[in-house]
């Protein structure tokens, strides 16, 4: 009975470490997968920033232009 309450407790330990190491494996898998993303997602940010900067240069130059138009039609 002693050796049977040894193996029952020799098992469960080794499940513990099964279960524990698999865990471990789970939860870094998760981080790695969360930091992949979250730098996808600043990378994405980051070029649309870049786009909306270029977008409001071009407004703002076309914007120049028309008024500068105006002022030209308007003198003619």
């Amino acid at each position: 009975l002693w050796h049977t309450e040894n193996v029952i407790k020799k098992d469960f330990k080794h499940l513990h470490q099964l279960l524990y190491d698999e865990e471990k494996a789970v939860l870094a898998a998760l981080s790695e997968e969360k930091n992949q993303k979250t730098q996808l997602m600043k990378d994405k940010i980051e070029k649309m920033s870049e786009e909306i900067l270029s977008l409001s240069k071009t407004i703002s130059e076309l914007t120049a232009k028309l008024d500068s138009e105006d002022i030209q039609f308007l003198q003619v």
